[in-house]
């Protein structure tokens, strides 16, 4: 499952980056809210696709 992993390490340390950003925008500016928003739905699919991997097969990929 080294795919899997990979893909999975990936998608976090692209939501890391997204989160390490917000200090480079203003608090307010929209484009910051924008992030933000978009990061906490990235991190709760992530969730939700462990989840599915662990009821189909027993584990966390």
């Amino acid at each position: 499952m080294v795919a899997g992993v990979d893909a999975r390490q990936r998608l976090h340390a692209l939501i890391i980056a997204y989160a390490d950003s917000l200090d480079d925008f203003p608090e307010g500016m929209p484009e910051r809210e924008l992030i933000l928003d978009l990061s906490t739905k990235a991190a709760g699919q992530a969730r939700e696709i462990r989840g599915l991997f662990s009821r189909l097969y027993g584990y966390d990929p």
